[in-house]
C-alpha cells in the first residue's frame, strides 16, 4: 500500500512540475514575441540559448519580422495554445493572428527554458492525387521497415494484377522527411509511387529516421545512421514484395539521398 501512495505521490508531483513548466514556456513564448512587436530586438536576442545567440542577430530578428508584418499586416491576438515534448526539448505553438491572416509559429525550448528554434509549419491544405494517377491501377499496403533496432513506418506501393516488376526505394534528401517527403500540399515522393505503379513499377517509401528518433541526432552522427542503414534495409524489404523482380531493385534518392545513392 505506501508503494501506492509513493507512486501516486510522484505521479502528482510529476504532472505539477510538468504543469509548472508549461506555463513558464507559454509566458516565455508570449514575452518573446511581444519584444518583437516592441521592436525589441536586442532583448528577443537574449531568449535564446547562448549557442543559438551566435548564429542569429537582433539584425535577424528585426528583418525576420519585418517580412512577416509585410505580408500579414498588424499583430491583432497571440495566444500559447500547445506545447510538447520532443526529446530533451519542448516545442511550444502559439496561434498569431494578424491583420490579413493567422499563423502559427513554433518555440523549440530546451530544459533551461531557452530557445533553440522558432519555425512557421504551413497551414494544412489538402492534397490531391496527380492527374495521371489512375487508382485501379495501384495497390498500396502499410507496413513496418526494421532496420537494426529501428521500426520505421513504411508504405508499399505495386501495380495492380502485374508480376515480375521492378521495385525502386524512394530515399530522402537531408533533414527530417515522412514517407511521402511532404511539403506543405505537396508529396513529391506520393507522387512518384503512384505514378511509377501505374506504369508498372512497384516503389518501397518509409518515414524518416530523424523524424521517429529525432533525441538520436542531437549528438554526432554520419550519413550512415540518417540515410545509408535505413535504405540498405528498404532494399532489403524490396526483395520480398510479392512478384517483383528481385534482380531488378533500384534506389531513386533525392538531393542527400541522390548523392549517397552509388554508396547504398
Amino acid at each position: 500500500m505506501k508503494k501506492t501512495y509513493l507512486l501516486f505521490a510522484f505521479l502528482l508531483i510529476s504532472n505539477f512540475c510538468f504543469s509548472q513548466n508549461v506555463l513558464s514556456l507559454f509566458a516565455k513564448a508570449n514575452e518573446f514575441f511581444i519584444k518583437l512587436e516592441e521592436q525589441k530586438f536586442d532583448t528577443a536576442h537574449q531568449y535564446f540559448d547562448p549557442a543559438e545567440q551566435t548564429k542569429i542577430t537582433p539584425e535577424n530578428l528585426k528583418t525576420l519580422w519585418a517580412n512577416v508584418k509585410s505580408r500579414m499586416g498588424e499583430l491583432t491576438a497571440l495566444d500559447a495554445v500547445q506545447s510538447k515534448i520532443q526529446g530533451d526539448f519542448y516545442a511550444v505553438t502559439l496561434d498569431a493572428k494578424f491583420e490579413r491572416q493567422e499563423q502559427d509559429f513554433v518555440l523549440m525550448f530546451n530544459k533551461a527554458e531557452k530557445i533553440v528554434g522558432l519555425y512557421m509549419p504551413q497551414k494544412n491544405v489538402g492534397y490531391t492525387k496527380p492527374f495521371y494517377v489512375d487508382t485501379a491501377l495501384v495497390s498500396e499496403k502499410s507496413v513496418y521497415l526494421q532496420s537494426g533496432t529501428h521500426q520505421l513506418a513504411a508504405v508499399i506501393t505495386t501495380p495492380k494484377n502485374a508480376s515480375n516488376f521492378p521495385v525502386v526505394v524512394l530515399v530522402h534528401g537531408s533533414g527530417p522527411s515522412d514517407m511521402d517527403g511532404t511539403v506543405g500540399p505537396n508529396k513529391p515522393l506520393k507522387d512518384i509511387a503512384l505514378g511509377l505503379a501505374v506504369n508498372g513499377i512497384a516503389t518501397v517509401r518509409y518515414v524518416k529516421r530523424t523524424v521517429i528518433y529525432p533525441a538520436e541526432f542531437t549528438k554526432a552522427f554520419t550519413v550512415k545512421e540518417e540515410v545509408v542503414d535505413d535504405a540498405l534495409a528498404a532494399v532489403a524489404l524490396a526483395k520480398t514484395v510479392k512478384g517483383a523482380d528481385v534482380k531488378s531493385v533500384f534506389v531513386l534518392g533525392h538531393s542527400l539521398g541522390g548523392m549517397l545513392a552509388p554508396r547504398i
